[in-house]
């Protein structure tokens, strides 16, 4: 799960540094990270499980971002 180790890694060397930066807001690394996993444990409580193949739809560009990591952090396709 590199992808993971590097985000948190990320989170504690930089945790005051924008991460994701849109025409609206932004979000540090720690914020990201957080969000990341907030979302994997909630995928995880849902059922969702590794290697499953899952659809997603979310307008906003940053939830959608979030939404996709998360899931690629359960190891999702």
């Amino acid at each position: 799960m590199l992808f993971l180790q590097r985000l948190l890694e990320h989170k504690r060397n930089r945790p005051h540094h924008p991460a994701l930066i849109s025409e609206t807001r932004s979000l540090t690394y720690k914020a990201l990270a957080d969000r990341v996993l907030a979302g994997r444990n909630y995928l995880y409580a849902a059922g969702v499980v590794p290697h499953q193949v899952l659809g997603l739809s979310v307008a906003d560009e940053i939830e959608h971002l979030v939404a996709s990591l998360s899931l690629m952090a359960c190891g999702v396709r």
